[in-house]
């Protein structure tokens, strides 16, 4: 460990920066966060803050459109935040991978949905919607049966730890489970691995996607259980 070097990468305070992952040829890929986040008026906001997705190095910065927001449909509440910013707030707090320089995958938080962009044009390529974002009218916020949370990528595969209800029945008894759902970058979906209801740790999947591993928590300190996962 002691070997090993690392970069550090900061983002200008221009941009309202979420979630943002280093590409092989040096520019940054950044989530834009919603202007309320940070208690910025939103008659302020820049033009390029008004987007989801930016693209920056030490050069230049430029910033896209990924949302289709009339899409969803979610409820406005007059005494709450925006549909808009909290859809904006979901895609900003999801998962991001990469593939190369030239291709991106992004979830969106405590949903499971997620789409491709094409860094090189600035452009969604696919995406996927298995829930339907709606407001939690409880908290005013968006609501949770399902969501990834965990993502990693390889030149080939998308895993995604996905963890909630997978079903009505799950939902009436209040069961949570998990499962890693395996697609290509097309998003067409491969092999589901659902995963055992254990105790007292949690799972995580290899950098490489080659292999689960379960973390436990016990007596004696840490137990990493590994299982091979074959794709």
């Amino acid at each position: 460990m002691g070997e090993r070097k690392f970069t550090q990468t900061t983002a200008p305070d221009s941009i309202l920066v979420s979630q943002m992952i280093k590409l092989p040829n040096g520019s940054v890929l950044a989530t834009i966060q919603p202007s309320y986040v940070l208690g910025i008026p939103q008659e302020t906001v820049s033009d390029f803050n008004q987007k989801s997705v930016a693209l920056f190095n030490s050069n230049k910065a430029n910033a896209y459109e990924t949302i289709d927001y009339e899409s969803f449909g979610v409820e406005e509440m007059a005494y709450e935040l925006t549909s808009k910013e909290l859809i904006k707030e979901n895609y900003a707090n999801g998962n991001t991978g990469i593939k190369n320089s030239q291709k991106a995958v992004f979830s969106v938080n405590n949903q499971f949905m997620l789409y491709t962009f094409d860094i090189t044009n600035g452009k969604v390529i696919h995406e996927k919607r298995y829930t339907k974002m709606q407001r939690d009218k409880s908290t005013g916020g968006i609501h949770r049966d399902l969501d990834i949370t965990l993502m990693k990528t390889n030149s080939q595969y998308i895993l995604c730890e996905v963890n909630g209800y997978f079903n009505e029945k799950d939902k009436e008894n209040r069961l949570s489970k998990e499962a890693i759902f395996v697609f290509d970058w097309d998003l067409n979906p491969i092999k589901k691995f659902e995963l055992p209801k254990r105790e007292n740790g949690y799972y995580t999947i290899s950098n490489d996607c080659n292999a689960a591993y379960f973390c436990e928590f016990n007596e004696e300190g840490l137990t990493l259980y590994k299982a091979d996962l074959n794709i």
